[in-house]
């Protein structure tokens, strides 16, 4: 067919590549964009780390994948049209300048609030932007996954009663996020979900709270205060520690924790203390017995740690990249220091153990 190839070639010019009414890459200089009419699907990080200021999708379009408007930190508004029933993951992912999301009315999947997008249906806020002001008429009882994913310039949010779920990274590289309201009413908060808010300076876990997933405040080095609300069944706080109770699991800490050497605590889970660079120093407590993966790794001021006997396994890279470790103290012996369980990668390279439970106080790189 001609007409096709030539169809073809001419969008090839003009940027688009189109194959068989999936637009499959954008990769012209426009500021502003006119997906061509025709179009039923934008593909894949199709408009990915595109500059332009301003993209317009026609209502022959059904269908947005992944990532695919990924950091387009040129992007202030979108309009998504009553076509579009299907959105993929992370589909404005890092795009910090967008300020507006309006979806047409009449599309009987989603709809648009409060410059939120939402999954009409499951009343699922499924993306946020820096202006995203969540709904509190019960049309929103979920945080999405990657909701407000890389949204830096978000600085302050309130989650409305109603609201029961914080889906996995729904916050995650929010570096400007310096508060966040939890109301009571949330019942679980994801996986990674204020990872690298490295602005948050503190977070009330609300006593309703029954499931927070791992490495929830990774990267969070402006972290100052940890508080759960008392009366929760699963979890407390001590010392600006996060616990899960009954497991007697640390699974969360900052730049000022004082783990409580009073029994509640026998291990340290995965990424608890992970990226806390200001931390400088910390006493694990005797009845400790493992120290998790990656659980402080990359505290890059971390000068000294104290770690007791009662410890029979360090996980992978526990203290990678902590690299002003010089010292570690074990209070056993080097016979018992022998006998930990050790991950790969667990210290840094030039650390050494002193282990004072050995008479004249040994010491030696292991």
């Amino acid at each position: 067919n001609i007409m096709g190839i030539f169809r073809k070639i001419s969008e090839r010019i003009r940027g688009f590549k189109i194959e068989d009414g999936v637009l499959i890459k954008y990769k012209g200089k426009k500021k502003k964009v006119v997906i061509p009419k025709g179009v039923t699907s934008v593909g894949d990080e199709a408009f990915a780390f595109c500059r332009s200021k301003s993209i317009v999708i026609p209502n022959s379009v059904t269908s947005i994948g992944d990532e695919a408007f990924y950091y387009c930190d040129n992007l202030t508004n979108i309009v998504i049209p009553d076509s579009v029933t299907n959105i993929g993951d992370r589909v404005f992912g890092k795009c910090d300048t967008l300020e507006n999301i309006t979806v047409k009315q009449g599309n009987p999947i989603y709809h648009s609030a409060g410059n939120c997008l939402i999954e009409t249906k499951s009343k699922t806020l499924i993306v946020g932007c820096k202006n995203s002001v969540i709904p509190a008429d019960g049309s929103v009882t979920r945080i999405g996954d990657d909701a407000f994913y890389g949204c830096d310039s978000l600085t302050s949010i309130v989650i409305p009663d109603g609201v029961t779920s914080i889906g996995d990274n729904a916050f995650e590289d929010c570096s400007s996020l310096t508060s966040i309201v939890i109301p009571d009413g949330v019942t679980r908060i994801g996986n990674d979900a204020f990872y690298w808010c490295s602005s948050l300076t503190s977070i009330v876990i609300p006593k309703s709270v029954i499931s927070i997933g791992s490495a929830v405040f990774s990267h969070c080095r402006s972290l100052e205060n940890i508080t759960v609300e008392q009366g929760n069944p699963i979890y407390h706080s001590a010392g600006n520690c996060l616990i899960e109770t009954k497991r007697k699991t640390l699974i969360a800490g900052c730049k000022n924790s004082v783990i409580p050497a009073d029994g509640s605590v026998t291990s340290i889970d995965y990424c608890a203390f992970s990226w806390c660079d200001s931390l400088t120093n910390i006493v694990i407590p005797d009845g400790v017995t493992s120290i998790g993966d990656n659980a402080f790794e990359d505290c890059s001021s971390l000068e000294s740690i104290s770690i007791p006997d009662s410890v029979t396994s360090i996980w992978d890279w526990a203290f990678s990249r902590c690299y002003s470790l010089q010292t570690i103290e074990y209070t056993g012996t080097e016979e018992q220091w022998k006998a930990v369980k050790k991950g790969r990668g667990w210290k840094p390279e030039n650390a050494k153990v002193i282990c004072t439970g050995t008479f004249y106080g040994n010491s030696k790189s292991i």
